[in-house]
């Protein structure tokens, strides 16, 4: 169907919009959603043919096909003359219009809110060097998110109601009655962590990273900030994007499940998708509309956007506690068990530097058993000097 060019009349007479708003499928909204993404100047249209046709629901959540086919010829005899229709059409578009200045800002849910960015580098928190995941609440203070020596990640649960529970330790945070206030999770090399957030969407954060976000997504979007490396399952919400911004790449969604990295000491910033679609925004570059098995990567030096087909898997086994690695330049494997673990590790030679590694690597294990399989398998030595790890050629 081409639907870029739909008014609210159009979107009446199409029977798989209408069977879209009585039975969504997981097909029919992913095919909506990437409408919007797509043409989100006919968000307006789209939206008021939504409460129109939905004006017209009997009470039952699910309706039959016969049920379907029924409403659509009450919306079709309502309307004798398609002139009449129109009027009509635009008279309850015109009722409506109310509704959506108290629910919805058209132009603000589609330009990421108001055209004041968010300055998201003058709200990081200057943080002191620590071993212990911190929470930086609105007001500047600071929770230290205590675990066991065994324990390498952490878990922050908020309910709809605001209140926060972490590692089973209850907080409450809903005094705070400014609502733009930000609160900042701040992940330190060789840990990790995780943030339910009170609209069912989860973040994994990897090491070394900081989620910044809202006390509390408003009604038009629910965006956050990302420095380091996460994985995403947002929960769907057609009206109200998640929006995950990184200091190079911004990426939009509905609903989805997807991996960033934007790690600040990397030149690259990567964006995986696994489930669902999103758009992904460079500066400068065209908007790309990503599909799962997709990568986006953006070089910062090059100003350079690469957008193809991966094995996603290479790219989240992290949060499963896995390196996969297929030909990569062992240096890059030791970039990333370095985060993992909180260990520095460097090279005596270039040759080791370069080696590449094929195969999987078991991050529930000590680094030191990690890197004694990698010394089976390639031809280098390993040595541990004042709790340096060093690397050298056979």
């Amino acid at each position: 169907m081409d639907c870029k060019d739909y008014d609210i009349h159009d979107f009446l007479e199409d029977r798989y919009f209408i069977s879209w708003v009585t039975n969504p499928t997981r097909e029919s909204n992913q095919f909506w959603d990437n409408f919007i993404l797509q043409y989100p100047h006919k968000f307006k249209e789209f939206n008021q043919s939504k409460t129109i046709a939905k004006s017209f629901l009997p009470i039952e959540k699910i309706l039959s096909a016969p049920a379907i086919e029924e409403l659509w010829e009450n919306i079709d005899k309502s309307i004798i003359s398609r002139k009449k229709k129109r009027r009509l059409i635009y008279q309850i578009a015109a009722a409506c219009t109310i509704i959506f200045v108290l629910s919805n800002s058209i132009f603000f849910l589609y330009k990421y809110g108001s055209n004041k960015e968010i300055n998201y580098a003058s709200i990081k928190a200057n943080v002191s060097s620590s071993d212990e995941i911190k929470l930086i609440l609105a007001d500047s203070s600071e929770v230290k998110i205590s675990q066991s020596e065994s324990q390498s990640e952490s878990e922050l649960k908020y309910d709809a109601n605001g209140k926060l529970e972490v590692n089973s330790q209850i907080l409450d945070l809903t005094k705070n009655k400014n609502q733009k206030a930000f609160n900042q999770l701040v992940v330190p090399r060789g840990k990790r962590s995780s943030i339910l957030f009170s609209d069912g969407s989860k973040l994994w954060l990897n090491s070394g990273s900081r989620a910044i976000y809202p006390v509390k997504f408003d009604l038009q979007k629910r965006e956050i900030f990302i420095e380091g490396e996460a994985y995403l399952e947002v929960t769907h919400d057609v009206n109200r994007p998640f929006i995950v911004k990184t200091a190079n790449v911004d990426v939009k969604v509905l609903g989805t499940i997807f991996n960033v990295c934007a790690y600040p000491d990397d030149k690259t910033t990567i964006v995986v998708l696994v489930k669902g679609s999103i758009k992904a925004s460079v500066k400068n570059h065209k908007d790309q509309l990503i599909s799962p098995n997709q990568m986006i990567s953006y070089d910062q030096k090059f100003d350079k956007v690469d957008l193809r087909r991966v094995n996603i898997s290479e790219y989240i086994a992290w949060k499963d506690g896995w390196i996969l690695c297929n030909k990569e330049k062992l240096d890059k494997v030791c970039d990333k068990l370095s985060r993992y673990y909180n260990r520095k590790i460097s090279f005596t030679d270039e040759k080791a530097k370069s080696l590449q590694l094929t195969g999987k690597l078991d991050l529930k294990e000590n680094i030191e058993q990690v890197l004694h399989i990698i010394s089976i398998t390639a031809p280098v030595r390993m040595e541990i000097i004042n709790n340096q790890i060093i690397i050298s050629s056979n």
